[in-house]
């Protein structure tokens, strides 16, 4: 639409330059957010080690660090990797594996 001009009535112009600006503002605030996590990121070990999987940015590195809290109440690995819901279930018949759905079970392995 490169030089082509929309008629709009006053109102209607009105509504739209508000609309810009509104959309505007928020762009900076979400911008303005996103530095300062990217900020709190950079500072913490944890999000350090977390990008090193892969499909983990930032943003998800801190939020799995928010929703998993203080590592220390879970006994074991196994017990975070239960409430998290991460294990992958695992048939094995001689030489041939299946990796299934994840469950609830840490590292559940099922042979036949």
């Amino acid at each position: 639409m490169d030089g082509v001009a929309l008629r709009l009535s006053n109102i209607d112009r009105q509504l739209v330059d508000s609309y810009v600006r509104e959309i505007t503002m928020l762009g900076e605030l979400i911008q303005g957010v996103e530095k300062q996590l990217a900020s709190h990121a950079i500072n913490d070990r944890r999000v350090d080690l977390l990008l090193g999987f892969t499909g983990i940015d930032y943003y998800g590195a801190l939020l799995l660090l928010y929703e998993i809290g203080d590592i220390k109440r879970f006994r074991s690995p196994k017990k975070l990797v239960s409430w998290a819901g991460l294990a992958p279930s695992l048939h094995q018949s001689g030489d041939v594996r299946y990796t299934g759905r994840i469950t609830k079970q840490a590292c559940q392995v099922i042979s036949h």
